[in-house]
């Protein structure tokens, strides 16, 4: 659907996804890797300012190995990527949107 431009759609190719959203393939370069969503219901009940989900970002950042976060307005849920060659980052969709640097 994504192909054809449909409304809706806004997920990356699968070929991107190598490695990612599709753990069982390896990417171009030949690396492994995972993604999982994630939403800590604890968290946002406790945390629901503009901005919050930079704490959660932080905690992550200094006690998981991860690749890649990204983070959603939508009770704080995260797309966290582990991958063979990480690169340390986060972004977000949530406000304030953008890359974030803890």
């Amino acid at each position: 659907m994504q192909r054809k431009k449909k409304a809706g759609y806004t997920c990356a190719s699968n070929e991107s996804n190598f490695a990612g959203h599709i753990w069982d393939r390896l990417d171009v370069n030949g690396h492994m890797g995972a993604m999982a969503c994630v939403v800590v219901p604890s968290f946002w009940a406790n945390h629901q300012e503009q901005g919050d989900w930079q704490i959660l970002a932080r905690w992550i950042h200094e006690h998981l190995p991860y690749s890649t976060l990204y983070f959603f307005p939508t009770y704080w849920a995260f797309n966290i990527g582990w991958h063979e060659s990480p690169k340390k980052s986060i972004k977000s969709y949530a406000e304030p949107a953008g890359t974030f640097t803890p």
